[in-house]
């Protein structure tokens, strides 16, 4: 017997020898407790074993019987766990018939003990293996037992060969496809620790914190099929710093800048060794790739001792503080940019040296960079330090962040969302490093959202993204677990399964951006990035309101060839930035010479007037001078209409207290108007405390009896109006002011002789002065074209009076066509105008941007005028409120002011239950991703949420393999070209039956079913 039994084992161990090259993946284990429903799953029979808790007691004479799932060639491993006072049980291992079958049995360091069996290869599909555990020279109880299988997998998809013959229904594979391996969406979430069944989501990539690198989770994640990535952090570590006193950033006060309580490294080359502790441990993980977090590099760290250095280096000057003049602040940023590009480039040549494979930079994009006053220099990162990746840092504070459109400030998600996206693209568009695009998934704990805020914030994410981009790969964060990052854990894994489902597909081509609003590294450089965004918003958002897709556009990768090409109408304003040479404006008017449409918007900013740029060293006084060299336009030296001074010396009428009630007010205003009949009307809150803020909701201004103007505050009409705000706010009714805030109407042309009278809604703490004022007639501006609507819908405006003016002298030959003016203002100068350059268009609009944000007809303004360059350029624009962009069947939809209707029947892949339904609208400022169900043909797969990993299509039946987290719902909907149903089954990877509801609704099908990590296979069969 013992002779035997060696040559079994030796026959078990040569037999596992050849086969563990085809056991490539791991697949999770079974725990099984006794006394559970899931003991009872695997419990065939019981003799004389009694159970007390979850604890499984076999007296001498007793056994139990377990049949356990398995498949031909499997290695079968049962971990069992005893009671100390055990005695070791007598195992039998059992085929169906029950014949026994060679094993081993082993104790593992843990003093458990470990049965092992090696099933043959012609181990009949779904039979099941029976383990008996008889107690013979002593009892012995269970506290658990644990199984582990290990399936032979074909080689090419590591999935087991028998459920994919059960697939297919036939004895090849090659009606098989493998779209997991093909054609999905590259996904990377940001985990934390082991692969566990309950969070393992449909992702390929997994990126793991440094606090909690090791070789095992990391080769836990790869047995499971995902590409692992490690997250580099940049910051310095206390201890390090103690040492190292002058590597932080440093602020005026000459303490280091703290980021969650860690002192900000200074991203300067010669520190790089702070990281060497980490590059070490990096090093030593078999890893894929690792993930880089940019240094937030703070525009006001500008103290170190280094950094004077190297700006001493850099320029050959003393160094200035950043807060001396503007040429000290823009000379700051540009050395700040510079340092923090090379330390990349020394960074990823170190990486390189490490020999990872992959290489992912993680960045603020420009509207976080201005929100959190940090200088960024992207292109010039990439262009020295070509990561394989690049990824925009999610924030929910910028995602969040109120736009300015039409003079109201609000909260919308998509807007922000759509230009991060479209900056990603444009970024990368053409260049080895690929976008990944960022997908923030909100906390449970996170007490700004309520729950169906977090789940339409996702959604907005990824339309926003399918609408501004072609995205092949996201980068999903959160704050904590899979399982708490939302409450609705379905939510997620439908949407997951939606981007997996989207890389199916190559998007539309009909649908690329026509306007592009180029956007370079400087728009960090300057002083106020809160003015800056604002710019970036009143020049986007207008546009994009209205259907028309308007990207974000590197301003300095124009240089690249053939980067321009898809744009036909680009905006460029260099108030809020400056091109970093004159390679790039060249590219601009070769652009438009070859056929281009180029908006120039603003064009005065005191950051223009710094001497040792480089437009200056060229002998031009603004970048854009140089531009109209350069195109040959023959117009005269700019000149700037600016603001008059706001009127002081007003006098107090009346001062309200805090608990002022809601009342109409009437103000004589005749002792204080002027000689010409002009009037100032300054609201101030003059309160030092925010507990109530000044509202005023209508004005109302009368001469004598009759009504000569009324407004709501905060309305377009107001905007004719008002001419200085300091720091107030429109509200859902009026205008509001908080504390030591205030605003001033001024009204012209009022008659001398009459009783001027102001009726004033308002409540709250309100001081009300008055005053003589003199109207600026400087600043009307009167149309000189005949430009059919701009002419009839905007005669003539009056921009307010924190608008600057860049106003130009049209010289003789504007006459012979080459330059036409659109608006004059009294001096004869033109502020917008219209070029004819070679084959293209030049439309200089001499407006602060900001201005196309102050209201409705200012949006309206900038929209009129984008269609008369589009008519002179001979193209059309869209005329509806909504954007559309399809990948196949799947459609990305975001309505604005119009509604939209998808012909035919669609499935919301937004829904849990993946509604379908005919002629589907989606109602105004909704974000909608839908499907196309075919009319006729096959029956097809439509939509699963989980990781697709097989799927077979052979005459009458259709079969797929699905995977998704334990304890989460699993849907498919199906179409059935009208076939009728012969059944449907679903088992899992050892065929083990799962139980699954079948809803028939005629031309589609529901399937519903419990999840399962390692894949629940289905099968469709029609008559």
């Amino acid at each position: 017997m013992k002779s035997h039994l060696y040559v079994v084992l030796g026959c078990f161990v040569c037999f596992l020898a050849a086969c563990s090259a085809f056991a490539e993946q791991t697949f999770y284990p079974i725990t099984i407790t006794p006394n559970t429903v899931i003991e009872a799953r695997y419990l065939l029979k019981n003799i004389g074993s009694t159970v007390r808790g979850q604890a499984r007691t076999v007296p001498v004479g007793s056994y139990v019987l377990y049949a356990f799932p398995t498949s031909a060639g499997a290695l079968f491993e049962l971990n069992l766990t005893l009671s100390a006072d055990s005695a070791l049980p007598r195992i039998a291992v059992l085929d169906m018939h029950n014949k026994p079958l060679p094993f081993r049995l082993q104790t593992e360091p843990d003093g458990t003990q470990t049965v092992l069996c090696q099933i043959p290869p012609s181990w009949p599909f779904a039979d099941r293996l029976r383990v008996r555990l008889g107690a013979k020279v002593g009892s012995f109880t269970i506290q658990q037992l644990v199984l582990h299988e290990q399936p032979v997998c074909d080689a090419s998809s590591h999935l087991p060969i028998g459920v994919l013959h059960w697939l297919s229904g036939v004895n090849t594979l090659q009606a098989l496809k493998f779209p997991w391996k093909e054609h999905q969406t590259d996904l990377l979430w940001d985990t934390s620790g082991l692969p566990t069944p309950q969070t393992e989501l449909p992702v390929s990539t997994a990126q793991l914190p440094l606090t909690n690198l090791s070789s095992t989770a990391i080769r836990a994640w790869q047995s499971r099929n995902f590409t692992v990535f490690a997250s580099l952090p940049t910051n310095l570590a206390p201890q390090y710093l103690q040492t190292h006193p002058n590597l932080a950033q440093t602020g005026a006060d000459g303490h280091p800048i703290l980021l969650n309580h860690l002192p900000l490294l200074e991203p300067m080359p010669s520190n790089l060794a702070s990281l060497t502790p980490n590059l070490s441990l990096l090093a030593s993980q078999p890893l894929n790739g690792v993930s880089v977090q940019a240094l937030p590099y703070l525009a006001d760290a500008a103290f170190s001792s280094p950094f004077q250095t190297a700006w001493q280096q850099s320029y050959h000057v003393p160094w200035q503080p950043p807060t001396a003049n503007t040429a000290a602040r823009y000379r700051t940023s540009e050395l700040m940019a510079q340092l923090d590009a090379d330390f990349h480039a020394a960074l990823l040549q170190q990486l390189k040296a490490q020999t990872h494979p992959q290489s992912l930079l993680l960045v603020p994009d420009p509207l976080t960079a201005l929100l959190q006053n940090e200088i960024v220099p992207w292109w010039q990162i990439l262009h020295k330090a070509p990561y394989d990746a690049i990824a925009a840092q999610p924030n929910l504070t910028t995602l969040l962040h109120p736009i300015w459109l039409a003079g109201d400030r609000r909260p919308d998600p998509f807007y922000n969302a759509y230009l991060i996206a479209s900056w990603l693209q444009e970024l990368t568009r053409g260049l080895r490093t690929t976008p990944r695009f960022p997908l923030l998934v909100p906390s449970a704990d996170n007490k700004t959202l309520s729950q169906g805020e977090a789940t339409d914030l996702l959604e907005q994410q990824i339309v926003a993204a399918l609408l501004a981009a072609s995205p092949q790969a996201f980068s999903i964060y959160s704050s904590t677990s899979p399982t708490t990052s939302i409450s609705n854990l379905q939510e997620l894994l439908n949407i997951l399964s939606v981007l997996n489902g989207v890389g199916n597909y190559p998007a539309a081509q009909d649908n690329l951006s026509p306007i592009g609003l180029l956007v370079g590294d400087s728009i960090t450089y300057q002083s106020n990035a809160a003015s800056a965004l604002d710019d970036l918003y009143a020049l986007a958002l207008p546009i994009l309101s209205q259907g028309i897709p308007c990207a974000l556009v590197s301003l300095e990768r124009c240089v690249d060839p053939g980067y321009l090409t898809p744009y036909k109408v680009l905006i460029l304003t260099c108030d809020p930035q400056k091109p970093i040479g004159s390679a790039t404006m060249d590219a601009l008017a070769n652009w438009v010479q070859a056929g281009g449409v180029l908006v120039v918007v603003g064009g005065s900013n005191a950051y223009n007037d710094i001497t040792d740029t480089w437009w200056h060293q060229a002998g031009f006084e603004t970048p854009i001078a140089y531009l109209w060299h350069r195109l040959g336009l023959p117009v005269g030296a700019s000149s700037v209409v600016s603001p008059p001074q706001e009127a002081s010396a007003l006098t107090s009428i009346v001062t309200y207290p805090a608990d002022n009630p809601r009342v109409v007010r009437t103000l004589n205003l005749t002792p204080y108007l002027s000689a010409d009949g002009s009037v100032a009307v300054r609201f101030t809150n003059p309160s030092n405390t925010v507990n109530r803020p000044a509202l005023v909701h209508t004005i109302e201004l009368r001469v004598g009896s009759k009504v000569v103007a009324a407004f709501l505050a905060g309305s377009e009409v107001e905007s004719y109006f008002l001419v200085y705000n300091h720091g107030s706010d429109i509200a859902p009714t009026g205008r509001i002011a908080s504390s030591n805030a205030s605003w001033t109407y001024q009204f012209d042309h009022l008659p001398t002789n009459q009783p001027i009278e102001l009726l004033v809604d308002c409540e709250g703490p309100i001081q009300i002065a008055a005053g003589p004022a003199t109207p600026d007639y400087a600043r009307g501006l009167l149309s000189a074209s005949q430009e059919g609507d701009l002419t009839r819908f905007f005669p003539r405006f009056h921009p307010p009076y924190d608008c600057t003016i860049t106003s130009y002298s049209l010289p003789t030959e504007a006459q012979k066509g080459i330059v036409q003016p659109l608006y004059l203002l009294r001096n004869g100068t033109s502020p917008i105008w219209i070029a004819h350059v070679n084959n293209g268009i030049v439309l200089q609009v001499g407006l602060s941007p900001h201005y196309f944000a102050a209201n409705e007809l200012s949006a309206s303004l900038l929209r009129a005028l984008l269609e008369v360059a589009a008519y002179h350029a001979r193209l059309s624009l869209p005329e509806h409120s909504y954007l559309v962009r399809h990948y196949g069947p799947i459609y990305a939809i975001r309505t604005f002011n119009d509604s939209y209707m998808l012909p035919g029947r669609s499935l919301d892949l937004f829904s849990l239950s993946l509604e379908v339904r005919q002629d589907r609208v989606i109602p105004p400022h909704t974000a909608a991703l839908l499907l196309a169900v075919p009319s006729s043909g096959t029956p097809a797969l439509l939509f699963t949420n989980g990781r697709l990993l097989a799927e077979s299509t052979v005459a009458h039946q259709l079969g797929f393999l699905v995977a998704g987290p334990a304890g989460t719902q699993g849907f498919a909907r199906i179409a059935t070209a009208n076939r009728p149903l012969l059944g449907v089954k679903a088992i899992d990877l050892y065929g083990d039956p799962i139980p699954i509801q079948v809803l028939d609704s005629g031309d589609t099908l529901l399937l519903t079913y419990p999840n399962d990590p390692d894949g629940i296979a289905i099968r469709v069969q029609w008559k």
